[in-house]
């Protein structure tokens, strides 16, 4: 399922830790910039490969201006198999997210006091709102 996912998303960068790498194998990260989570990362950005190689030092920045980052741009892809029984993924936009996320606290009467029930599995499209929404009104 990881190599799938994988294959369908084309990223550059996977972060992965010695399981993860393991269980994906070297021929699969191989052409990727692997990161381990397990590393504390400070204003420089050192990432590693599997060979060892470690590239130049980027620069991360705060200002997301400087990126061109709109509300439009995506938040994040969740993937599924759907009916197809196929895997794909689902680009979802910040700005859907942000709307939903907002409204949740409103509409159930939410509050810094009360108590949350996380039902869905983090893996799982609706956990994102149920998680967002209670850290935005201080749960």
């Amino acid at each position: 399922r990881l190599q799938d996912i994988l294959a369908e998303a084309s990223p550059s960068i996977v972060v992965a830790d010695k399981q993860g790498e393991q269980a994906l194998g070297v021929s699969v990260l191989a052409p990727l910039t692997v990161v381990d989570p397990g590393i504390v990362l400070s204003a420089d950005l050192k990432l590693k490969r599997p060979s060892g190689h470690i590239p130049q030092t980027d620069r991360l920045t705060s200002n997301p201006q400087i990126a061109g980052l709109t509300s439009n741009h995506l938040a994040y892809v969740i993937f599924t198999s759907g009916s197809t029984g196929r895997l794909k993924g689902v680009m979802v936009e910040h700005y859907g997210v942000v709307h939903l996320v907002m409204s949740r606290p409103e509409a159930y009467g939410a509050t810094p006091t009360g108590n949350v029930a996380l039902f869905p599995s983090f893996g799982f499209d609706s956990s994102v709102v149920d998680i967002f929404s209670t850290l935005s009104f201080g749960g």
